[in-house]
Parts: structure tokens; sequence; C-alpha cells
């Protein structure tokens, strides 16, 4: 087992041309291209006004899919036209990852029930894979034969031939919600991981240094859902087994922010009505945000729980105020 403390540089770095590569969605279902200069260019609008995209995956001949709510969907790429292919068990909300791999299978995670799932093109079929016993407030990506999603404190590796779940990266508070991720394959041992955070900001992740590097916020300062990449499809077929890391060795180091994180725990999440409090330091104000970043309350001094009975299901973002330091955590409201 190796104990990990990753590097944070928060210099800013070009993404050079391998960005083009890239394509994010955002909260008012924009699906754009990332470029090599970090801007971004649209490359449709989604059809549909009363639901959200919250993933996206492209498969090996190009064509767009998405995570709609709780249905999975076709993108016409010419004029964002949806065309559903499977409306999925749990909850709105309760979805928000997707990849898809060289075979025409789309893989995502259901948060509601901690289970992993397939849905295969060709055969318009579901089928659970595998109990996780976790969740994750974002996305999900291929990497040397691997699955691999963020659960906070970890990114977790799921062996698709083994089918066993492994702890192989720490993440710092600062990029504790990743909602985007994916990788741009070059070769099983070349690949390029970018992530996405709550803020709008793109993170490039290297598993090798342990070190997670800022390329910079996205020049429309969008929230961003979803990341996808025109290759990530090719590190299905590899086949590699990560060692385990061990995140304790963070707990040594004094970092504010981090231990404000670590002590703040709002829960369950997904839930369908009360959101229980448990935090080691007293919250000054809370603040709820909905999905277009608009506020929706604010609480003073909260106690130990707050009610969502009266919101829409959908995503909202928990801002914490404690002391000088705010924690942002995403809710999902079933």
């Amino acid at each position: 087992m190796k104990q990990l403390f990753p590097i944070l540089l928060s210099f800013i770095l070009p993404f050079g041309a391998s960005a083009q590569n890239f394509y994010v969605s955002t909260f008012q279902n924009e699906i754009f291209q990332l470029t090599a200069d970090t801007a971004m260019e649209l490359i449709v609008t989604v059809d549909g006004e009363e639901g959200l995209l919250y993933d996206i995956a492209i498969s090996s001949d190009g064509t767009f899919y998405g995570m709609y709510d709780s249905k999975l969907i076709e993108i016409d790429r010419e004029d964002g036209t949806r065309t559903v292919l499977a409306s999925l068990p749990s909850a709105r909300s309760a979805y928000t990852s997707l990849v898809c791999n060289g075979q025409g299978e789309l893989f995502f995670i259901d948060n509601a029930t901690e289970e992993l799932y397939t849905y295969s093109i060709a055969d318009e079929s579901l089928e659970k894979i595998a109990f996780l016993g976790l969740n994750t407030p974002g996305d999900l990506t291929f990497f040397r034969g691997n699955l691999i999603f963020p659960s906070y404190p970890y990114i977790w590796a799921f062996h698709l031939e083994e089918q066993s779940l492994t702890p192989i990266f720490c993440l710092p508070d600062v990029n504790s919600v990743i909602w985007g991720l994916a990788n741009d394959f070059d070769a099983c041992d070349e690949n390029r991981i970018l992530a996405a955070n709550f803020m709008g900001e793109i993170w490039e992740i290297n598993f090798e240094d342990d070190a997670i590097v800022n390329l910079g916020g996205n020049e429309r300062e969008a929230t961003l859902y979803g990341m996808a990449s025109s290759n990530e499809h090719f590190a299905y077929d590899c086949s590699f087994r990560f060692e385990e890391v061990d995140c304790s060795i963070m707990t040594n180091v004094s970092n504010p922010a981090a231990d404000l994180d670590k002590g703040l725990t709002l829960y369950p999440n997904p839930t369908h009505d009360l959101l229980s409090i448990n935090s080691t330091q007293a919250i000054d104000k809370l603040e709820l945000y909905n999905s277009a970043g608009q506020l929706l309350t604010a609480v003073d001094s909260p106690e130990d729980n707050i009610s969502l009975s009266g919101l829409e299901p959908g995503v909202y973002i928990c801002k914490c105020h404690l002391g000088n330091q705010v924690v942002c955590k995403r809710i999902i409201k079933l």
C-alpha cells in the first residue's frame, strides 16, 4: 500500500493540442469542445428545457450520448435533438456519470443503489454489472482497463476483468467535488486525464507523479457538468492492476480547508427531504444554490438539519461558511 499526498500545482499550464479531443457539458445543456488555447467552442445545445444533461459520452463512431435526468439519450450533433434510448429505474438526479466503450456499451453508476450498470446500444438491454458500495458526485472514464471515478477522498478504480475496487488517488480538498472526468488515450501506458470541478476549473491529474495541475478556468465561467473524450473508449481494452493508496498521511498535513472539508458531512446524499448536518466547526452561514447558480436560500447558524422538501428533484450546491473558509458540497435531491 502506498501512502500518498497529492501535489497541488496552482499555476496555469496550457492545454496543448490534445485538448481538442475533450468535450464538456454545462448546466445550460450545452456541449463544448475544449481547444488548445483553453477556449470552449460550442458544438450543440441539447433540446429540452425541463431537464438537465448530467453527463455525456462519445462512441467509437463519434456519436454523442447523454445522461439526461434519469434517461439515456442519443444526441443529434447537428441540431441537438435527443432520442430516448432507455428510462432508468431510480429517480431523477441519481445518475451523474456516463462513458462508452468501443463495443457500444454505456457504463454508469446508479447513485441511489450504488450499483454499476451497462446499457448495450445495439441490443437495447440494461445489465447490472456490480454493487460498488460507493456513489459519485460526478463522472467516470476508462483508464488502463479500469473504470475510474471520484468518491471523496479518493479516485477509485474498478478493474473490469476482476471486478475489484481499489482506491488509486488521494483528492485534495479543492478538488473534492469532481464533476467531469475524461481520458485522452494515446496508448495503454500513455493517458491524459482531465477533470472539471464544481467551480468550472479544469485540472489535469497525473497518477504517476501524484499531482493535480490547474489548467485554468473556462473562458465562459460556465459550471461544467460532464466531460468526455473522443478516444477514451480505447482504454477499455487495456489491463492494469493498480496498487492501493493510503490517504491517511493527509491528516498529518496542516491544511485548514482540507480539515474543514473532512469535518463537514451532509447526509443522506442523495436525499428525498431532510439533509442532516454534521460539522466539527460551527457553520456561520449555509447557502443553497440551484443548478443555474441562483441563490435559493441562506441560513445563518443552521441547526442539525435543513428541509429540501420544497425543492424540485435535481442537483444543488450547498455552500457552508466556516470562519474565513468556505466549503462547497454537491447535493442531490431525489
